[in-house]
């Protein structure tokens, strides 16, 4: 699939960088300022519920002082000094559905006046008041908590009342109307629970049973204490407030988890749709980030094809947009760069026709004119000798003229034979060769010239055996660089010739020697025609000349590596152009 096509489906790199720009710049904080929001709020949930357990217990606790203080003053209220202290007594129970029970108790311990039905503990419970002044109600313990003995004194002893204790009902109520819920008991100083907040068949502490855990110290301490512990439920915050007017108190619990729960469901609800919201931002970034980053990508894309030569290559314009608008610009220049391109290959297809002939022209210029200055000089030395042989004939001048006119002709010829050469088309038949045979066979050419004589002629190939290139091409090469190098050692020293490279790559022929190397300036000169560092009469110039055009005829080149007395080599590289090599790849 390509690259267009795959950002069809998805988004290309450059969405994917905007993409997650987005992401970090606005979905991040976002989602890390939730989470932060949701721990500082889940603290002051905790603290508030803390707080509100508290408040709870200190509230329960003033409706049971308001409750006692509330009885108390109506207990003042009844005359009894004056008249008939049981008929008025009767009139206040039968008036007061609160009100159970009225009865007078002497110091000594009699009842003088009563109305209602008492009930058997009551006596004993009014009499335990009448003994001690500070105390000014109570209760029989379990099982009676839904009555409860209000005292105040009196001229005759105290004025006792049984009266409806209904406070845990307003607690029960209330806890009913809190999100918080939790359990609240009344107790007294020894922990003993004088009545619950909540329904029977609930789990409890039943009245007159003994709240468990650090109640029971508190409870006897009296003082205000907040917290948390663990209940059978878990972790609970916990509260107890006492009563101002009894020995009595309120103790509160609430389990965390169950505090928790509905505040924690809000939040979770708050921070789900935060969520969705933030999905559906991240829904309508990458619709965003395709719709405007896709068309630059076409463009990427179709740049990357200009690069590679395809010219003329289109965008689709989406819209009526500063993006569209890009992309039509973009087709025009690219429409535009296509037209020139295909004007500019054509004139200089037209221009290299026109250069190819002229550096064919100045090559035969140049051959011309070295061929001129090369067979001048022997026709002008052999037109001297003629000239004085028939001037003056003398046949032992004649004799002596001869060789010099066999030596200039040789020169003529050898200078001919050697045009010939360069001027042969060469012969692009290529066949299997041994590398290392190839080069013994040079080496067998080379050491029968006189000049080799004294010389070390060795031969190496590493890496390479079968090539696949023109044998005597090659050949002729390799022996005319071979000879070369005998020049330059002046007749003693070593010369190397080497095959190295892979099979399925080219393969590189050297001839290096030990000679006296040449300087950076003749090394530029060697392979012009007709230059020659040789004594006159010794060599043409053109050997090397001829050496490189067989070279480059065959897809090769020569590379020199010299030094002043350090020696010089010759690399002769060639493409390996064996198919049998490439079908292998």
């Amino acid at each position: 699939m390509s690259e267009q096509a795959r950002r069809v489906y998805w988004i290309g790199s450059l969405g994917r960088r905007v993409l997650a720009a987005f992401l970090v710049v606005s979905l991040v904080p976002l989602l890390l300022t939730a989470m932060l929001s949701y721990r500082q709020t889940a603290g002051l949930m905790e603290a508030f519920l803390e707080e509100n357990v508290a408040k709870t217990a200190r509230s329960y606790a003033s409706d049971l002082d308001l409750f006692l203080e509330r009885r108390r003053f109506a207990l003042r209220s009844i005359p009894t000094a004056v008249g008939d202290t049981a008929e008025i007594l009767r009139s206040v129970v039968d008036g007061d559905p609160n009100v159970e029970a009225l009865w007078v108790m002497s110091a000594a311990g009699a009842t003088s006046a009563s109305s209602g039905e008492i009930v058997p503990w009551a006596h004993d419970a009014c009499r335990a008041l009448l003994a001690d002044p500070n105390q000014a109600m109570t209760h029989a313990g379990a099982g009676h908590a839904h009555a409860v003995i209000v005292a105040v004194p009196v001229e005759e002893g105290v004025l006792c009342g049984q009266v409806s204790f209904t406070l845990h009902q307003d607690m029960l109520t209330s806890r009913a109307a809190s999100i918080a819920g939790g359990t609240a008991y009344i107790v007294d100083r020894s922990g003993t629970v004088v009545c619950h907040a909540f329904e029977d068949h609930e789990p409890h502490i039943s009245r007159g049973e003994t709240l468990i855990g650090p109640a029971v110290e508190i409870a006897s301490l009296a003082v205000p204490w907040t917290g948390t512990g663990t209940g059978e439920d878990g972790d609970t915050f916990a509260s107890f407030a006492p009563s101002k007017t009894l020995p009595w108190g309120v103790w509160v619990e609430v389990p965390r988890e169950q505090a928790v729960a509905p505040l924690r469901a809000s939040l979770a609800w708050i921070v789900g749709t935060a969520g969705g919201l933030a999905l559906l931002s991240l829904f309508l970034a990458v619709v965003l980030v395709r719709r405007l980053v896709s068309p630059i990508e076409d463009v990427v894309v179709a740049v990357k094809g200009i690069t590679m030569g395809n010219y003329g290559a289109l965008v689709p314009v989406r819209g009526e947009d500063e993006v569209a608008a890009l992309a039509k610009e973009f087709n025009r220049m690219s429409t535009a760069l296509q037209r020139s391109y295909a004007e500019l290959d054509q004139r200089v297809a037209e221009r290299t026709a026109q250069l190819i002939h002229q550096e064919k022209m100045a090559s035969v210029g140049t051959l011309a004119a070295g061929l001129a200055h090369e067979i001048g000089n022997p026709l002008a030395s052999m037109s001297s000798e003629l000239e004085m042989l028939e001037k003056l004939w003398d046949p032992e001048e004649a004799r002596a003229s001869l060789p010099v006119l066999r030596d200039q002709v040789r020169r003529i010829s050898l200078l001919l034979r050697e045009l010939v050469e360069f001027g042969r088309p060469i012969n692009e038949e290529a066949g299997q060769v041994s590398a290392k045979t190839l080069v013994q066979d040079v080496v067998r050419l080379v050491q029968h010239d006189p000049r080799a004589r004294e010389v070390s002629l060795n031969v190496t190939t590493a890496g390479v055996d079968i090539v696949y290139l023109n044998r005597d091409r090659v050949v002729q090469v390799l022996v005319n660089l071979g000879l070369n190098a005998l020049d330059a050692l002046e007749g003693k020293g070593t010369v190397l010739f080497s095959a190295t490279g892979e099979p399925s790559d080219e393969i590189c022929f050297e001839v290096t020697d030990d000679g006296r190397g040449m300087t950076a300036d003749i090394v530029r000169q060697v392979f012009d025609p007709f230059f020659t560092t040789k004594p006159p009469g010794k060599g043409t110039g053109l050997g090397l000349f001829v050496s490189e055009q067989i070279v480059e005829g065959l897809g090769g080149r020569i590379d020199i590596k010299s030094r002043v007395d350090g020696g010089t080599t010759f690399s002769v590289r060639l493409p390996n152009s064996n198919p049998d090599a490439e079908s292998n790849q």
